[in-house]
């Protein structure tokens, strides 16, 4: 089981406050669905990241800061990440919806997020270091 943190940061605080504002989300690789569920995608392709699961304007989640790096997996501070990030979820790129209802709030506050990641599971907590 993979432990992901993404550690508080002002990124990964954009992100939660985008997410709250939005009213409907993009599950991934289902074109054209979309949910009201808050949430947002947890990637693993260059690195381990949330990006947003909603439609953007004005610019990609990396211009807009809108890209949260889990600890560890980020590939402008890791140049081994690729290596890594297989290592930590496996070699496949991939896309998950993370529900993140009932712990906006804390990370808003500066909670850190833990994400617990196995082959049939996810699981989310928040933690203030």
């Amino acid at each position: 089981m993979a432990h992901l943190i993404f550690k508080s940061s002002k990124s990964l605080i954009a992100l939660a406050e985008a997410t709250e504002k939005q009213k409907t989300f993009k599950k991934p690789y289902i074109p054209g669905e979309t949910h009201t569920e808050k949430q947002c995608w947890l990637v693993k392709d260059d690195g381990i990241y949330l990006m947003p699961a909603f439609k953007l304007e004005g610019g990609t989640p990396r211009e807009l800061n809108l890209v949260a790096y889990a600890d560890g997996y980020d590939p402008d501070t890791n140049e081994h990440v690729w290596e890594d990030a297989r290592y930590a979820v496996g070699g496949d790129d991939f896309a998950e919806q993370i529900l993140l209802d009932g712990l906006i709030n804390d990370i808003l506050d500066g909670a850190d997020l833990h994400v617990l990641l196995s082959e049939t599971q996810i699981s989310l907590k928040a933690v203030f270091s």
